[in-house]
C-alpha cells in the first residue's frame, strides 16, 4: 500500500515539472551589478543621435538627499579622516573615471587593481560585449577636463562588527568633440570608428566646414574605502595608506553621439 502511494506522489511530481514553464532568459542569467529593470529586450545605451542639440548638462537632484550626503561628507571628515575633502575627492573621481575608461578602451588590464576591486574588471568586460558595435570602443577618449560634472548621489558609512567602510555613488557626465584632439592620429582613429559605425558619417567627417559630432557619457561609479584602523593612523600616513579609495562599480549608462553642436557649452 505505501510502496503504491510512493509510486503515485513520485508520478505526480514528475508531472508537474515537466508542465512547469521554464523561466524568462532574462531571469534566468545572474545580474552582477543590479537587476534589470524590466523583462525582455533592453534598449540600447549606445545611441545615435540626429538633430538634436547636445543637452544641457545639468544634473537633477533630490536636494533632501543632497544635502544627507552633504551631512554624511562632513560626518566622514570629521569622525573617520580629518584630511578628507569633497573638492579633491570629486577631483580623484574624474581621474578615476578617466584612467579606468582609458582601461577600457585600451584592453590593458595590467594596472587595473590600483585603482578598482577585482569583480570591476568582469563588469568593464561586460560593458564592451554590450556594445552594439567594437568600433565604439575608440570613442572612449575622455580626459579630465571633458567630464564636465561629478556629482556624489550617496554617501554610506558602515560600522560592522568593528570594520568601517566608506562608500560614495558618483555620477559623473562628460561631453567631449571629435575635433578637439591632442593628435592627429586620435583624431584619425575617432574619425575611423564613426565612420565604421555610421557610414553615412563619412560626408561630415571628410567636408572641411562641417562640424564634426560630439561623444557623451554618463558613468555611475561607486567608491569604497576601508577605514576600520583609521584610528591608528592620520595626516599624511593615512592619505598614503594601502587601504585607498577603490571602484568597486563601474557602469556606462549612456553613451551618445550628437552630430549636431550643442548651442551652448
Amino acid at each position: 500500500m505505501c510502496s503504491k502511494l510512493l509510486r503515485e506522489l513520485t508520478t505526480d511530481i514528475v508531472r508537474q515539472a515537466a508542465a512547469t514553464k521554464p523561466l524568462p532568459l532574462q531571469l534566468q542569467r545572474r545580474h552582477f551589478i543590479m537587476p534589470p529593470s524590466q523583462l525582455g529586450e533592453q534598449p540600447s545605451k549606445v545611441k545615435i543621435i540626429n538633430n538634436r542639440h547636445v543637452p544641457q548638462l545639468v544634473l537633477k537632484y533630490n536636494p533632501v538627499k543632497y544635502y544627507l550626503s552633504k551631512l554624511r561628507m562632513w560626518k566622514l571628515r570629521w569622525t573617520w579622516d580629518r584630511g578628507f575633502k569633497q573638492h579633491d575627492f570629486v577631483e580623484e573621481s574624474k581621474r578615476a573615471a578617466v584612467t579606468l575608461t582609458n582601461i577600457l578602451r585600451l584592453r590593458d588590464m595590467t594596472n587595473i587593481d590600483a585603482y578598482s576591486t577585482s569583480n570591476v574588471y568582469y563588469q568593464m568586460a561586460t560593458e564592451t560585449v554590450n556594445f552594439p558595435h567594437e568600433a565604439f570602443v575608440e570613442l572612449l577618449r575622455f580626459r579630465q577636463q571633458d567630464i564636465r560634472q561629478a556629482v556624489p548621489i550617496n554617501v554610506h558609512l558602515h560600522n560592522i562588527l568593528g570594520l568601517k567602510y566608506a562608500v560614495i555613488d558618483v555620477v559623473l557626465v562628460g561631453l567631449r568633440h571629435v575635433a578637439d584632439c591632442d593628435s592627429d592620429e586620435d583624431l584619425a582613429k575617432m574619425k575611423a570608428a564613426l565612420m565604421e559605425i555610421e557610414p553615412e558619417f563619412r560626408q561630415q567627417l571628410e567636408d572641411p566646414s562641417a562640424q564634426l559630432p560630439y561623444v557623451f557619457i554618463e558613468l555611475f561609479m561607486r567608491f569604497r574605502r576601508n577605514y576600520s584602523n583609521a584610528e591608528q593612523i592620520s595626516g599624511q600616513q593615512l592619505a598614503n595608506h594601502t587601504n585607498r579609495w577603490l571602484v568597486s562599480v563601474y557602469k556606462i549608462c549612456r553613451f551618445n553621439i550628437f552630430t549636431v553642436p550643442p548651442a551652448t557649452i
